[in-house]
């Protein structure tokens, strides 16, 4: 199956994920991330704000700024087709995109050098048996990926029906350490 029919498909069945399942599924992975060695001993943590149907981070960002770690969000670039990633102190001072993702305002959050950050928590649409990742199609992630160090850990936030045994890979793409879903932690 090519990567546009595997993303097709598992973003229909994710969106069908009902509301009782999907918040017990996001209460399990929310736990799962923050009794996490990694998240444990990292400092400085990269998450995301959920975009569509992915899993809610909203717990585990506010976990973040209440422990007084230093949480860092992605910030897109079409221009410069590339993501970075800024501090936030405020989840309530993010802005809307034109895609209608919530991200950091370059302009009052200071960005950060990826090198800099201690763990990755990523969102993707499918991820592989093999530890890699099918994201929206911009090769945002995977450009970043490549800059880091193998031992920088990756871990992919997803529901179970995300797992899948196998994605196509190209010479670009970049794997992840880990992935945590409701019913599963995954080590690559």
């Amino acid at each position: 199956m090519d990567k546009k029919t595997l993303r097709k498909e598992i973003l229909i069945k994710r969106s069908q994920i009902e509301g009782a399942y999907r918040r017990e599924a996001i209460t399990c992975v929310t736990h799962k991330i923050l009794n996490q060695s990694h998240y444990i001993e990292a400092q400085t943590i990269a998450s995301f704000v959920a975009f569509r149907d992915e899993i809610d981070m909203s717990e585990i960002n506010q976990a973040i700024l209440r422990q007084n770690k230093t949480l860092v969000l992605p910030y897109i670039s079409m221009e410069k087709h590339e993501m970075s990633f800024h501090v936030v102190t405020q989840l309530d001072e993010l802005v809307k995109n034109d895609f209608g993702l919530f991200e950091p305002n370059p302009v009052l959050h200071n960005r950060i050098p990826s090198h800099q950050i201690d763990l990755f928590l990523t969102p993707g649409v499918a991820f592989s048996a093999n530890g890699y990742r099918l994201g929206y199609g911009g090769g945002f992630y995977d450009r970043l990926f490549s800059e880091l160090t193998k031992a920088t850990p990756k871990i992919g936030i997803a529901f179970d029906l995300q797992y899948v045994s196998e994605i196509p890979i190209d010479a670009y793409d970049q794997p992840i350490t880990h992935l945590v879903t409701e019913k599963n932690s995954y080590v690559f």
